[in-house]
């Protein structure tokens, strides 16, 4: 195909439109369900997390639920929205309590899982998510 032919005009003229290459690759939307454990000095913090994500083109947004089991604490729910950006196969989330708290999660996005590391303040540990 020449430069000028006109099939590959029209197709540097939608590149942009269709959200550039940030569209490559597996997408976040839709249902998760999944665990990330943080190992933190007084025992490991458990999280058993739902998530309902909207992937626009790589801008990453919505909600879900925490329930988390933690050695000192005890066990509690936390409602969560979720900000984040993903790049081809790559996403990084936060995930901020509603009334505290924040969960990071970064990791490598397949079509049917997404997997990596989990941080709370200073305690990190690894989680994986299933879509549903």
């Amino acid at each position: 195909m020449s430069p000028s032919h006109p099939l590959r005009q029209l197709l540097l003229c939608l590149l942009p439109l269709m959200g550039g290459c940030a569209a490559l690759g597996p997408n976040l939307t839709g249902g998760w369900s999944g665990t990330c454990t943080t190992f933190t000095p007084t025992g490991d913090v458990a999280y058993a997390l739902e998530l309902d994500l909207e992937d626009d083109r790589g801008e990453v947004s919505g909600e879900g639920d925490a329930e988390i089991v933690d050695p000192l604490l005890g066990e509690f729910f936390v409602e969560l929205v979720i900000t984040g950006a993903r790049k081809n196969s790559g996403a990084a989330l936060e995930a901020k309590g509603k009334e505290q708290g924040r969960l990071d999660l970064e990791g490598e996005l397949s079509d049917q899982t997404f997997e990596g590391t989990c941080v709370v303040g200073e305690d990190w540990g690894p989680f994986e998510l299933k879509r549903r």
